[in-house]
């Protein structure tokens, strides 16, 4: 995130490159961490855009990525950023969706993923909302 059109263009075009390479990264140990950034980086992206229906296409399939080690066990720094723009955005349902859907891969954040959920539910926002978008 350099700030600028050329670095977001940049993270786009390589993001889009890790998507299309999905069939080959579905066996590869770290398929798993980098289909989940990439989506996560064009969702993102395409909240910076104004495309929320694309954002939560992203979303999804970054909760969908194929279930590795390193997934399960790595802190992710963005893995709550887009959430919380979109349940901004008053996307409460699938917000929780990918939140506990993420939680059966994640062993490191399910905890925190299932009790964010939980939370948004009942009415409450969790910890990490809301994180404001940059434009």
């Amino acid at each position: 995130d350099q700030g600028d059109q050329a670095g977001y263009d940049a993270a786009r075009k390589s993001a889009q490159e890790v998507v299309r390479q999905t069939p080959n990264l579905r066996s590869d140990p770290d398929g798993g961490v980098a289909l989940y950034r990439a989506n996560m980086i064009l969702g993102l992206l395409a909240m910076r855009d104004h495309d929320r229906k694309a954002a939560l296409q992203y979303l999804m399939a970054a909760a969908n990525a194929p279930t590795t080690e390193e997934l399960a066990y790595i802190e992710q720094p963005i893995a709550y950023r887009l959430p919380s723009w979109l349940l901004k955005g008053g996307e409460r349902d699938s917000v929780i969706q990918f939140l506990e859907r993420f939680a059966k891969t994640s062993i490191v954040s399910r905890q925190v993923l299932l009790d964010s959920a939980g939370l948004i539910r009942r009415g409450q926002k969790p910890a990490w909302y809301p994180t404001e978008p940059q434009s």
